[in-house]
């Protein structure tokens, strides 16, 4: 019970619990669903943004640019994808948000990088902070964020306009 307390905490520091109130059962993609053509979301993904870049490094830039959120899944589990991405902003001023596609309420804070470590800080009363290891798929070109129990999916979406 209390990896599910901690699960769900976690969740809420990064914005997601708006999103997964948000979201019903319906608009997630199991991963062998073949009713949803990846590289057709990556393609309109990519019309949907003004400014693209094309991210080559060891770990991709993250300040100044914004991710879309594909999926949220428990280490060890296969990733379920969203059908609705949220997109997470990491402004250069140090400051994250989270914009939902939805009429939810978006989230927002402070966040720091220190090598392969990302620190969140919810601006919310309680100022939640969560620890995650970034890593880069190069060959599918996402990103994940992992705390150690739940790992964040992201695909490169443009450059933040905050």
């Amino acid at each position: 019970m209390k990896t599910f307390s901690n699960s769900i905490r976690i969740l809420f520091v990064f914005g997601v619990l708006v999103l997964t109130n948000s979201c019903s059962a319906k608009e997630q993609v199991p991963p062998d669903d073949d009713s949803i053509d990846q590289e057709e979301v990556l393609v309109q993904e990519t019309a949907n943004s003004e400014e693209t870049e094309e991210i080559n490094a060891e770990l991709p830039e993250i300040i100044g640019t914004s991710w879309s959120l594909m999926s949220i899944y428990e280490k060890g589990t296969e990733p379920v994808f969203l059908r609705i991405y949220p997109e997470f902003l990491f402004c250069k001023n140090g400051r994250w948000e989270l914009l939902s596609l939805t009429n939810s309420q978006g989230q927002m804070g402070t966040y720091t990088i220190d090598g392969d470590r990302l620190t969140t800080v919810n601006d919310g009363a309680d100022n939640l902070t969560a620890n995650y290891k970034i890593t880069w798929n190069e060959a599918d070109q996402y990103m994940e964020l992992d705390n150690g129990e739940l790992i964040f999916r992201m695909r490169f979406r443009a450059i933040a306009k905050c």
